[in-house]
């Protein structure tokens, strides 16, 4: 537009006056040559028909002068305001709506300009009103708080939200992406028909963990244009992490309770069917049998019930002064079954054998008890368990330490955890809920828990228990 306005400047306001004048000027030679003519055809005297041409030719001349310059003065008064209004044109062509288009006195062109500024006007407002939704929209997805992502029906991201740019990482150019790229389960089959329908699947978020998926999809159709398709993410890992640890502890409850009913049903039957003809040491080893299988299960349903109290916030100790040598002992006889069946041995070393603490005697004999258990389970067979005690800040701090192959410390965060269980590739069985309720009895005493433990260089998991002065 600039290069049109120069060269309307240029070539043809300079053509306009320059025609205007060699009209005027070629009309006054006519008429000048016209009146000399006919003087000197009347008069046939060649001086008289000078003196006429040049006393009219002067004459003449000013005139023509005087046109050219009232010409020019009319071109211009035309040409300034053609100028504006191309001007106005050229900015409105650019996106420049703020700028008013100038009025014109001009009779002609004062419609033109005026029909300009009306169309400045509304679509500024158009526009603005356009900007004002789409900026709604925007800070409408932006408080959501799922990612939303939208593509047009080939599917390609056309828009995200900032949680799906935390989600995907603000290092990828996600618009412009097929939308499969993104969420690969989506080639697969969905759930649901018509505008809305559902997948689920395993994505990898820009920190590389790996998120469990629910994705909803709404076809939005606008008037006059293509449907675009919005996405909805839900982050259901939680859910499915819950379903998988519903799933993994029914299969070691299943597990942990298939053993000892197999091993009680055993001897119920050697006892229902040998009674009679079993010698007695024969019988005290199938009623042992027996009763500790017994034990076991009772174990393990307390360990059920308690986990169960304790997350619920309805677990109750009642505390008494107790001596801790006692509570060792208890615990350790316990699990003379297990200890001997590997060869170990519980060594206990408390700082003093008359020390009592402030505890409730079978919650914390419950505690040792676990403890002692793990410990054999993961210590190796033939080597001592070891039981410490000493005085730490007005408490009691009970350790128990094993020469197993230690915990990974990546693996300690959740240590504590319901049904959390060290992957060390030690098959043993078990439901993961013995360090949950340890840590949940001795935070009921008003202790802590915790654990040191090297790979390679075993486990020492301590807790610890008021004392009685």
């Amino acid at each position: 537009m600039s290069r049109f306005l120069d060269r309307f400047r240029a070539i043809v306001l300079p053509r306009s006056v320059l025609l205007v004048v060699l009209l005027v000027f070629a009309t006054s030679l006519a008429v000048t040559a016209t009146l000399v003519a006919g003087v000197g055809l009347l008069t046939e005297d060649a001086g008289l028909t000078r003196r006429l041409l040049t006393s009219i030719l002067l004459p003449v001349l000013g005139i023509t002068l005087a046109a050219a310059m009232l010409g020019f003065y009319l071109l211009h008064r035309i040409h300034r305001p053609v100028l504006q209004l191309v001007e106005a044109a050229a900015r409105l062509r650019q996106g420049d709506l703020t700028t008013p288009v100038p009025a014109v006195r001009e009779r002609d062109l004062s419609p033109l300009a005026e029909e300009l500024e009306a169309a400045r006007t509304e679509l500024r407002d158009h526009l603005g009103k356009i900007a004002r939704m789409e900026a709604r929209h925007k800070a409408f997805i932006a408080a959501l708080r799922e990612p939303i992502l939208t593509a047009n029906p080939e599917g390609f991201v056309t828009g995200c939200s900032w949680s799906a740019q935390e989600l995907f990482g603000q290092q990828r150019h996600i618009i412009g992406l097929p939308i499969q790229d993104l969420l690969p389960f989506l080639a697969g089959k969905p759930f649901g028909e018509g505008a809305r329908i559902t997948w689920q699947g395993q994505v990898e978020d820009a920190f590389g963990r790996s998120l469990d998926l629910e994705v909803n999809r709404t076809v939005l159709i606008e008037e006059g244009g293509s449907p675009s398709h919005i996405y909805t993410l839900y982050d259901v890992s939680h859910h499915a992490e819950a379903s998988r640890m519903r799933e993994q502890l029914l299969y070691n409850i299943a597990h942990e309770l298939r053993t000892p009913l197999a091993v009680l049903q055993n001897a119920l039957e050697l006892l229902n069917e040998s009674y009679a003809t079993l010698a007695a040491e024969e019988l005290r080893h199938l009623l042992g049998a027996a009763l500790r299988t017994s034990r076991r299960l009772e174990n393990l349903m307390t360990d059920l019930l308690s986990a169960g109290s304790i997350q619920a916030g309805r677990f109750i100790v009642n505390p008494r002064p107790v001596r801790l040598a006692q509570l060792v002992q208890e615990a350790i006889e316990d699990i003379i079954p297990m200890t001997e069946t590997r060869g170990q041995k519980v060594e206990p070393h408390l700082c003093s054998k008359d020390l009592q603490v402030l505890a409730d005697p079978r919650a914390v004999t419950r505690v040792l008890t676990n403890l002692l258990s793990n410990a054999a389970k993961y210590g190796p067979g033939g080597q001592p368990i070891l039981v410490e005690a000493e005085t730490v800040d007005g408490a009691v701090r009970v350790t128990v330490a094993d020469q197993g192959p230690g915990i990974p410390e990546e693996q300690r965060a959740g240590l504590f955890d319901r049904f959390y269980r060290v992957k060390t590739g030690n098959d043993e069985p078990g439901i993961g809920l013995g360090l949950a309720i340890v840590k949940g009895i001795a935070e009921a005493h008003g202790g802590s828990v915790g654990v040191a433990s090297e790979p390679g260089a075993g486990t020492r998991v301590w807790f610890t228990l008021p004392v009685v002065s």
